[in-house]
């Protein structure tokens, strides 16, 4: 899905603490440069997959 827009270099879905069978609902998707990053967070923003509507942002370092 992502990989059309450059390349994944890692892409993460958070799970439930002891539940691996039960995603929290977001992941992280990690681009190959911050351009595929933009254009893949403003692409994907707001679409739906799954019957689900996703939001796509940049994600911010921790402080």
């Amino acid at each position: 899905m992502f990989s059309s827009f450059g390349t994944v270099e890692d892409a993460v879905v958070m799970m439930e603490p002891g539940r691996p069978d039960r995603s929290k609902g977001f992941g992280f998707v990690t681009m190959s440069s911050a351009a595929e990053a933009e254009t893949a967070a403003s692409t994907m923003n707001g679409k739906e997959i799954e019957g689900r509507v996703i939001v796509c942002n940049i994600a911010k370092p921790r402080e």
